[in-house]
């Protein structure tokens, strides 16, 4: 739970956090999907050069209304987030392979939060119009 996000789920070799707003601030919950990416891009690169691997991962970030509860049969419930904000979520975090960003955030995201910088607008798959895409700013 670092920075208030939660792991919900692991999917192959991904997985996906929540963070939730609720009584929070949108300001409070994007600055701390920021710090936590930031932290763990830092985290990722020095772990990867003192063990001299090819090291990598990608978060891709955005703040939005989601559905969630339990879905599936009786058999086999899976608890989870659905909706558009979880789709753009994920279309940023394939994006950071093509753009070679560690992070990347929605422009909802970043209206919110300190730190991040433009990279352009970017189309992206399930997206009619192109996205406006941040990064996380040198340090």
């Amino acid at each position: 739970k670092a920075h208030d996000g939660e792991i919900l789920k692991f999917i192959g070799d991904a997985m996906l956090i929540v963070f939730r707003l609720e009584d929070k601030r949108p300001n409070d919950v994007a600055n701390a999907m920021v710090t936590m990416t930031r932290n763990a891009t830092r985290d990722i690169a020095k772990t990867a050069e003192r063990r001299a691997l090819s090291l990598a991962a990608g978060f891709g970030c955005h703040i939005g209304k989601v559905f969630y509860g339990n879905i599936g049969t009786p058999e086999r419930l899976d608890f989870t987030v659905m909706g558009s904000a979880v789709n753009l979520a994920s279309r940023l975090e394939s994006l950071t392979k093509t753009l070679g960003k560690g992070a990347l955030f929605s422009e909802t995201l970043a209206s919110h939060a300190q730190g991040l910088s433009p990279v352009g607008e970017h189309h992206l798959k399930g997206f009619d119009a192109p996205v406006s895409v941040y990064t996380l700013e040198e340090p």
